[in-house]
């Protein structure tokens, strides 16, 4: 498990390499959850740069503590679902 999800909110519009650092994790985390479909797609600006916002955080910050918790990435996908 990579560093702590800070307490405050992600301040919006990051790009990828700042929001992965502010989170504690990597940008290759991020763009994996992503493509499994546990992260929302982000907002792109105009050269079509991920821009990761304070939702994207508290989603990441949930993911975390299931897979902290031993939860698979299907487990966690489908009480996603049930949360949406």
């Amino acid at each position: 498990m990579e560093g702590p999800v800070p307490d405050g909110d992600l301040p919006e519009s990051l790009p990828v390499q700042q929001a992965a650092a502010w989170l504690g994790v990597s940008p290759h985390t991020i763009r994996y959850y992503e493509r499994q479909g546990l992260l929302p797609a982000p907002a792109r600006s105009g050269n079509n740069w991920r821009h990761y916002g304070s939702a994207h955080a508290k989603r990441l910050a949930f993911i975390r503590q299931g897979r902290g918790l031993g939860m698979s990435l299907q487990e966690i996908k489908t009480l996603l679902r049930c949360l949406d």
